[in-house]
């Protein structure tokens, strides 16, 4: 009987601890974000879209780039909404573009942007960041007018 009470404080602490991560992400605390997730965890999704935005900013751009592949086959598997698989694809361009490969980035936002479209809840802030992303790859392959 107490195995099931400790599994539910577990379960329960989980969401908080990924909304401390998410928190530190954004006070651009990358380490502490990377911190918690290793040593909390919590809901997949959420745990790879924080594990491999923080992985981005701190530089290691292979490991990034794998979390966010990773992402991308959970929610494509989950079936989940296409702004989910928008923001996956969102963060590997992310990865694609830090590791120079402006192209394959440039392809991938504009698939993401293409998700973004299909949802039943558009999101106009992941929409501006998309086209943010693949504007700076476009740019960066000197197509001035695709930019």
């Amino acid at each position: 009987m107490n195995n099931g009470l400790e599994a539910a404080r577990v379960t329960a602490a989980r969401p908080a601890a990924i909304d401390s991560a998410e928190a530190a992400l954004r006070a651009g605390e990358f380490q502490k974000a990377l911190d918690i997730i290793r040593v909390k965890g919590g809901p997949r999704v959420r745990t790879l879209r924080a594990e491999s935005a923080a992985l981005l900013e701190l530089g290691d751009i292979a490991a990034a780039e794998a979390r966010a592949n990773e992402l991308l086959l959970v929610v494509r598997d989950a079936g989940l909404d296409p702004v989910e698989e928008a923001d996956a694809l969102l963060h590997l361009g992310r990865a694609r573009y830090k590791a120079a490969a402006f192209a394959d980035a440039a392809a991938l936002l504009s698939q993401a942007l293409g998700s973004c479209d299909e949802s039943r809840k558009p999101s106009a802030s992941l929409r501006v960041d998309i086209l943010g992303w693949r504007s700076r790859c476009y740019r960066r392959m000197r197509l001035w007018s695709a930019a």
